[in-house]
């Protein structure tokens, strides 16, 4: 028994009460949180919710053309920036007004969107390359990795990450060969890639530990489970790569930079992944976590939900690590935390 308590005092992570569905029509598919842990952000095929977590429930719902995805939230401008794989469009969040920032892209051409430095940025699959536009869509650039390599074009963005000031992008590349499996380091000011660290993985998940360091999530090719890196920015060598054990079916990720601790989801079973699409659990499966703590590179708690959601799609965590939301087919999942 005194071994036993030992270690659950050691561990960071204790769910609090049982997590509680708040249910949104046509479900949820992705979702952001504020900075200050005030409003979460839903999106589905046709509205965007906004949520009050200190109340729990919808206090907004807007209306959107079609199928979106949303990205990042500019609390000064009151915007926030949504995709579909074929255009992207900011929600003027004070007049309920749309705009189109840029379209007529290919059918699962945009991988992922971001706010940073003033701009907008787009992963874009078939330009193998970043798109960065003014948010009325003028001044376009692009942010190519490969420049001088004309004739492998296997290798496209999928994910992208800013900073908290804005000034410095990261995305990270699908590729078929591990020498274009990166991650790029950007200066927004002039849209340069002063960076480039290997990373052996497609990482398409990425998140800035401060203003030096960052994280990078993926599957190697091969892989039942996911791969961490842990990527120092101003030094371009091969970074240390973590394996989370026991985590097969991974699906999303989410990171309290405060706690520095790593959240996944998953389903506990093999499936099938695209590079197209971002990954699903398969219809049926129940939700597991991980709680990963990246200070002593090991998992510190692993629950589940414990009922059939549906699909689980995204996750997100409050600034202040007081609750993890998880995505589903019903609605969003608010897990209460405990962190000691």
């Amino acid at each position: 028994m005194r071994a036993l308590a030992l270690v659950v005092v050691l561990l960071p992570v204790l769910c609090g009460a049982a997590p509680r569905l708040v249910r949104v029509p046509g479900g949820v598919s992705s979702l952001v949180v504020d900075g200050q842990g005030t409003f979460a952000y839903l999106a589905n095929d046709t509205n965007l919710e906004v949520l009050d977590l200190a109340a729990r429930s919808a206090i907004r719902t807007y209306v959107l053309a079609s199928a979106n995805r949303v990205d990042a939230i500019d609390e000064e401008r009151g915007e926030v920036l949504l995709h579909t794989d074929q255009s992207a469009t900011i929600l003027d969040l004070a007049t309920g007004s749309l705009h189109e920032v840029i379209s007529g892209f290919l059918p699962s051409d945009l991988r992922d969107a971001t706010f940073a430095g003033g701009r907008v940025y787009l992963a874009a699959a078939a330009e193998s390359a970043v798109l960065s536009l003014l948010p009325d869509g003028t001044g376009r650039r692009g942010i190519d990795p490969f420049p001088f390599d004309f004739e492998f074009r296997h290798a496209s963005p999928c994910a992208l990450a800013a900073s908290g000031d804005g000034s410095t992008l990261l995305f990270g590349t699908v590729a078929s060969a591990d020498l274009y499996r990166v991650v790029d380091v950007v200066r927004t000011s002039d849209d340069t890639i002063i960076g480039t660290i290997p990373v052996g993985f497609s990482a398409c998940r990425l998140f800035f530990r401060d203003a030096t360091s960052a994280i990078a999530v993926g599957q190697p090719e091969g892989a039942r489970s996911p791969s961490v890196a842990l990527l120092d920015l101003a030094n371009s060598s091969v970074p240390a790569v973590i394996r989370v054990p026991r985590s097969h079916g991974f699906a999303a990720a989410a990171y309290l930079a405060s706690r520095s601790l790593l959240f996944f989801l998953h389903s506990g079973q093999d499936f099938t992944r695209s590079s197209d699409k971002p990954p699903r659990l398969p219809a049926g499966d129940s939700v597991r976590l991980v709680a990963f703590d990246l200070t002593r590179q090991r998992v510190r708690k692993r629950w589940s939900l414990r009922r059939r959601v549906g699909v689980g799609l995204d996750l997100a965590v409050t600034p202040d690590g007081s609750t993890l939301l998880i995505a589903s087919s019903k609605g969003v999942y608010l897990q209460p935390l405990k962190l000691r």
